[in-house]
């Protein structure tokens, strides 16, 4: 659940429905060593009850995690991020 929300929070989406894009990518569930993608009415279910407290947390690990991680940080012309690792 929270690695699913992790990858929707750095690709920019923090709405819980853009799992729903993710749920059938097979390499971003192994790259995350997810088993079973929730569903965003599961996620969102979750999210609303227990784990809401989680979400202030998980938007600064993922703050936490490029400087970290040894990245490179590209802007494309899209305006968009592109994340490289070295």
């Amino acid at each position: 659940m929270i690695r699913a929300y992790i990858r929707t929070t750095l690709t920019g989406q923090r709405d819980v429905e853009a799992v729903a894009n993710v749920r059938k990518d097979g390499w971003f569930q192994q790259s995350l060593r997810i088993k079973q993608m929730p569903s965003s009415a599961l996620l969102r279910q979750r999210f609303d009850g227990e784990a809401r407290s989680l979400i202030s947390l998980i938007d600064d690990a993922g703050v936490d995690f490029i400087p970290n991680a040894n990245t490179f940080i590209t802007l494309l012309s899209t305006r968009h991020v592109w994340l490289s690792y070295g």
